[in-house]
Parts: C-alpha cells; sequence; structure tokens
C-alpha cells in the first residue's frame, strides 16, 4: 500500500485497487485482470461504470433519481427511474424502442396497453370490420420506435399510434385485386436493420412488407404450413419462421429469396403456437416442441443434404413431459426461459366422471415458467435437473422453475 497525501493506492499480484478520497468526495478504481471497475461518488450523488469485457454497464445516481445503461454487444438497454415513474429505453441497431408496456388482445375486446411495471391500464384501441363489429387482432407486434402498434386481422393489418388509444388504428389490405395474402395475420415480425415487416397468414403465406405502405417487396404463398411465430436475424438479412402442426422451422436468405436456405427439425403435433429465439449474435436458435425437449442450433454450422437443406441440432435436452410451448433467450445474459403447457381434454369415456367442477374438468398438463443458465459454472441451481453437452468443452444448465 502506497500513501500519497489524500491518495492511497494498492498493488496485489495482477489484481489492482485504487482509492483516492479528496475531502467528502471518493474515488474508486479497480482492476481485476482485463476486467475494470470504477466507482465515483461525489457528495450524495453516485456514479458506477463498470467494464466486463466487452460488455460496459453504467449506474448513475443523483439523489432520488436513477438511471441505468447497459451496453452488451450491439444492443444497448436503459432504464431510467423518475420518483415512482419508470420507463425503459432499449436500441437495437439504429433503432429505439420504449418499452414498459404489454398490450394484449381477447376475442370481441379492445387492444389493451398495461404498465409492465405496475400493471395499471394506458390506453385500449378499438378495431371495427364493416358492420361496425368490434373485432380483435390475431397477431400483435410494436414497430422498433414504439411509436406504433401493428395487428393481424382478415387479410389485414392495422396501425394503431400508442400515443394516441382510441379508434385511430389505419387499416392497411395485404390483400388486393386477388393477389396477396388470405386468410388471417396470426404473426408478425420486424425488422432490426430495415424499414420493413413479415406477416404470416393461417392460409400457408408469409409476406414481406415496407413499414410506410405499399405492396408486398416478397411474398411466399405456398407455404408447408401455416406459420405462427416469426423471427428477423439481428443482422436482418435471415428470416425464420415456424408453423403449426409442421416439424420444420425455415430459414430464408432475403437476399436471395427464392427458396428457403436452412429447415431447422423440431415436432409440432398441434395447432398451438411454439415460439422460438435468437440470441443476440445471431448465431445460436432455441426452440421447444410438443414432446417437451429443448433444441438448440448453431446456425453457422454448414447443413446436411435435402431440399431445403437441413440442419442437425447442437444440443436437445428433456425440459419437461409437456409441451414447451415458449422459449426466450435473456439479451445479455446466459439465461433462458421457458414456458410450457397445453390444453389436454379428458377421454370421451371418462366424461361421465363426478369429478371436476361446474365448468368442466381442469386443463391437465404441466404448466410452468422456467428459467435455465447456461453459463460454464451453474449461479446456484435453485431447481433440479442438468443437462450437460456432450463433447471438450461442457456447458452445464440448470434451472429452477415456477408453476
Amino acid at each position: 500500500m502506497v500513501a500519497r497525501g489524500g491518495s492511497w493506492e494498492v498493488t496485489s499480484g495482477l489484481y489492482w485497487s485504487i482509492l483516492v478520497c479528496t475531502g467528502v468526495y471518493w474515488s474508486i478504481l479497480v482492476c481485476t485482470g482485463v476486467y475494470w471497475s470504477i466507482l465515483v461518488c461525489t457528495g450524495v450523488y453516485w456514479s458506477v461504470l463498470v467494464h466486463t469485457g466487452l460488455y460496459w454497464c453504467i449506474l448513475v445516481h443523483t439523489a432520488l433519481y436513477w438511471s441505468v445503461l447497459v451496453h452488451a454487444g450491439v444492443y444497448w438497454s436503459m432504464l431510467v427511474c423518475t420518483g415512482p415513474y419508470w420507463s425503459i429505453l432499449v436500441r437495437t441497431g439504429p433503432y429505439w424502442s420504449v418499452l414498459g408496456r404489454v398490450a394484449s388482445s381477447s376475442r370481441d375486446n379492445p387492444v389493451h396497453l398495461w404498465d409492465a411495471f405496475d400493471g395499471t391500464l394506458r390506453g385500449s384501441f378499438r378495431a371495427h370490420n364493416h358492420l361496425d363489429e368490434p373485432v380483435a387482432p390475431h397477431s400483435l407486434a410494436f414497430t422498433p420506435d414504439g411509436s406504433r402498434l401493428l395487428g393481424g386481422f382478415d387479410g389485414a393489418v392495422r396501425e394503431f399510434p400508442t400515443e394516441r388509444p382510441g379508434r385511430s388504428g389505419l387499416e392497411r389490405a395485404l390483400k388486393q385485386g386477388g393477389q396477396g395474402q388470405r386468410g388471417l395475420i396470426g404473426c408478425l415480425a420486424f425488422s432490426p436493420s430495415q424499414s420493413l415487416f413479415a406477416a404470416g397468414s393461417y392460409g400457408r403465406s408469409l409476406g414481406l412488407y415496407p413499414l410506410e405502405g405499399g405492396g408486398a417487396v416478397a411474398l411466399w404463398p405456398r407455404l408447408p404450413a401455416a406459420p405462427t411465430h416469426l423471427r428477423f436475424s439481428p443482422c436482418g438479412t435471415h428470416l425464420y419462421a415456424g408453423g403449426r402442426k409442421d416439424c420444420h422451422i425455415l430459414c430464408w436468405d432475403l437476399r436471395v429469396p427464392d427458396r428457403p436456405l436452412l429447415a431447422l427439425p423440431r415436432r409440432v403435433a398441434t395447432n398451438q403456437r411454439v415460439t422460438f429465439d435468437l440470441d443476440p449474435s445471431g448465431q445460436f436458435l432455441v426452440s421447444g416442441d410438443t414432446d417437451g425437449f429443448v433444441t438448440v442450433w448453431d446456425t453457422l454450422t454448414p447443413p446436411g443434404a435435402g431440399d431445403p437443406p437441413e440442419l442437425p441440432p447442437l444440443l436437445r435436452f428433456r425440459a419437461l413431459r409437456d409441451c414447451v410451448n415458449g422459449t426466450s433467450l435473456h439479451p445479455w445474459l446466459p439465461l433462458l426461459a421457458t414456458a410450457s403447457g397445453q390444453r389436454l381434454f379428458p377421454a370421451p369415456w371418462d366424461s361421465d366422471s363426478e369429478e371436476g367442477t361446474e365448468e368442466g374438468p381442469a386443463p391437465g398438463g404441466d404448466i410452468r415458467l422456467q428459467l435455465w443458465w447456461w453459463g460454464p459454472d451453474g449461479p446456484g441451481d435453485s431447481g433440479s435437473g442438468d443437462c450437460h453437452q456432450p463433447g471438450d468443452n461442457e456447458s452445464v444448465l440448470t434451472h429452477g422453475g415456477y408453476s
């Protein structure tokens, strides 16, 4: 330890720690190998800067007002609290998206916009058909900047301005003169790099449209199955589509959209929507299936034979004995969230059973929300179960679930 006036410097092997005190103002600088951590306190005002490899995290405290800025690769996340009011600002590439709002839709009801932090209703959007009857969208998606909410209807989408709730949606037909997409628009996705959105129809079609208006720039009218979930790669050049009662997730290179680039095998035996997710780099894709398995693919691995070429899984493990219908990867932490469950109907010979309530027997299935740790070392397993990936470099997978 070396003391220099009001400054102390400590050296311990490869690890450095510097503490500086100047009156009531403190400054701390810590270096641990390649990981840097800086803490600065000025009176009642705090500022924290943390650097961990390629990931940056900035925390600033000014009296009752907090501001958090996180940088993970090319993805930025900002959380700001001003008194009791919270808002989140997320940047993905050149687009900024304001989060903190959740949109919900149910049959014969308006679209509701909820506050993600306190659960209060922030606004409602109403859509009506040509008979002035209320109709509900079958899919919802926010634009990248958060200024508009798109809903999928029968052969059309409607744009609702998020800053002006009410009956102010603009309808945009996707079928004109017998051409285009027919059927209910069951899934929507926005490109992170271009002003484009993709729409999937239960009529087994998929279209790519400019956000400003106009016809389709690409249209796939006859898919093997009706798409129920869409996802763009982070670079915006690849589009993934998964359908109901289908055995593959299809991937297109939008620079050569004539034929699918890849086919990722998974089993979806019902009409239920089974979602998938990509990691922030776009290399790994994760999905569940109706058999209770979670599968991981490395999209940079050369595919095998077939038309389209089939990509073999990198990792596959059984998560549950029921349908895993939802998967979501954390933007920068090695965490995976999975949702499971499905509607199960009693056998006809059990219909006369006295069990159950007046509304009928409760739906069965293993309904859970689980968190899985993908890191090299588990952070402390709060649940049960683990999975190891074959190979020299093993990845440990632990989880804790809630039902």
